[in-house]
């Protein structure tokens, strides 16, 4: 694609009356080009109208030699720029290559916080003012903070869109510095305010930032784009765990921490200026053009609402496992490290079904995919958690088996939201932004529901899964009622959205 702007700079003079004769007096224009202004979708472009300015008034006849300079240089002159392909090329590739690793950077420190969580239990601040409810609340923090503050970022980048990298440098060193000036806290509520609110501050601005770019390059294939850069993730959660364990291990949770920040400050330096904008942004910020995009949203769309339902029901069933397996596996009587092998297990088939899923999201419909897996889902957690799940060699299949179906539902996003918003930038990245703060509150609502669960029990005798502990029995029954709950959703809101294009 080209895009042409005309650069006209002609001004013509007007010339005094008294030197007129049958010549009229021409016009003094300036006509200013305009800055390009920034649309995400990867097919359009907008220019902001050239200003009228007035020309200083002028009286000499010799003005005249200026009239004919400066008319021959008509038709204005132009400059084309030519934008790099789509879903295909150097500049695809390469940003999405980058977003995989910057995932895994900014979510793999979130994902493995319960290595962090066991090393404080262990040291004197565990016994610090309130430590018993604000540790766990810091790995909270630092994720569901995360998805919940992403509908305000992606508002102020469609209304700022020159500020997107100022925003993206500014989260990195946010988050560098969150996590080395944590390694100095002396409380809990300090830990709250670094590792988890500062920490998620910043990742926040890298992470949707970035994302907004994914439109842009990738079009006909974007789910398949959607879910590499989600099977960041999932890596970032599979590999940081053993990481983080042995530099404990090694030189103690200080030094961990600070290693992991220069790290991370490292890393994100290396990857930020490779994920570049395919669309060139307006250097005039706050252009009147330029709005926070919530007119494009889609309000009264019905069948939207119902899949944001389903979506935070199935995250509240995902994140279930991710928050409980190790506590289980010990209650089973198994090493702390055949929990973080389950752990690990669902992040590494996560991996694969993100891509997986979001490569079939571009060729069917994402709802039937979501509603299937999202019942094979509770299936598994049923069946193989509940039920067969008192070995480690079960409670390993379980663990493949709900990553492999649950993990990818993420990256079914991107195909049910270019359903609804098509081509709209603007409503794409607030609608994903809405996804996001479903999910965040799926996260949040996870750990007191499920701990206010374990207190009360279900008792069920047997030597089944179920039968482990009278708490384990309520969470895993209420994980699979969530799930099947957010598959029937699902298949409800296919239905309504097909009622509305038949009304329509």
């Amino acid at each position: 694609m080209a895009i042409t702007c005309a650069r006209d700079v002609h001004s013509v003079p007007p010339i005094h009356a008294s030197s007129l004769s049958s010549r009229e007096t021409p016009t003094a224009k300036t006509a200013r080009t305009s800055d390009i202004v920034e649309s995400v979708d990867s097919a359009s472009f907008v220019s902001a109208p050239s200003s009228i300015v007035p020309s200083p008034l002028r009286t000499s006849v010799d003005d005249r030699s200026e009239v004919d300079s400066e008319a021959a240089r008509y038709p204005p002159r132009s400059i084309t720029f030519e934008l790099p392909p789509v879903d295909r090329g150097r500049g695809a590739w390469q940003y999405l290559i980058a977003s995989f690793f910057i995932e895994a950077t900014i979510w793999g420190t979130p994902n493995s916080y319960g290595v962090f969580l066991a090393a404080y239990l262990d040291r004197p601040i565990a016994k610090s003012a309130g430590a018993t409810t604000l540790l766990p609340l810091v790995g909270v923090l630092s994720s569901g903070l995360m998805y919940l503050l992403s509908p305000l970022i992606f508002a102020y980048i469609n209304r700022f869109p020159g500020h997107r990298k100022r925003l993206s440098w500014s989260g990195a060193i946010i988050c560098a510095s969150s996590l080395v000036i944590s390694s100095f806290a002396k409380s809990a509520f300090q830990l709250v305010l670094t590792q988890g609110a500062s920490y998620a501050i910043g990742g926040a601005l890298i992470y949707y930032v970035n994302i907004a770019s994914l439109s842009e390059w990738w079009v006909a294939k974007r789910g398949m784009a959607n879910g590499i850069v989600f099977a960041g993730t999932a890596a970032g959660g599979l590999i940081l765990p053993f990481v983080l364990n042995a530099l404990i291990d090694r030189f103690g949770l200080e030094r961990a921490l600070q290693s992991l920040g220069v790290f991370t400050g490292l890393a994100l330096a290396c990857l930020l200026p490779l994920t570049r904008n395919r669309v060139p942004l307006s250097k005039a910020t706050g252009a009147p053009h330029a709005t926070y995009g919530f007119a494009s949203f889609p309000v009264r769309n019905k069948a939207l609402w119902i899949y944001f339902l389903a979506n935070l029901l199935n995250s509240m069933a995902y994140f279930i496992p991710a928050l409980w397996l190790p506590a289980f596996a010990s209650a089973l009587g198994l090493p702390a490290s055949d929990g973080t092998a389950a752990l690990a297990a669902i992040n590494a088939a996560a991996v694969v079904s993100r891509i997986g899923l979001g490569f079939l999201s571009d060729r069917k419909s994402p709802h039937i995919i979501g509603g299937l897996t999202a019942m094979s889902s509770a299936a598994a957690i049923l069946l193989i958690w509940g039920i067969a799940s008192v070995t480690f060699a079960w409670l390993l299949v379980f663990a493949i088996a709900f990553g492999a179906l649950a993990g990818g539902y993420t990256s079914l996003w991107a195909a049910s939201i270019r359903e609804v918003a098509k081509d709209d930038a603007q409503a794409t990245v607030l609608i994903y932004g809405i996804f996001s703060l479903t999910r965040g509150i799926g996260d949040v609502l996870v750990a007191p529901i499920t701990a206010a669960l374990f207190q009360s029990g279900t008792h069920i005798s047997g030597r089944i899964g179920l039968g482990v502990d009278p708490g384990y029995a309520s969470i895993i029954l209420f994980a699979g009622g969530v799930m099947a709950l957010g598959s029937f959703v699902e298949v409800l809101g296919l239905y309504v959205q097909r009622k509305q294009r038949k009304e329509q």
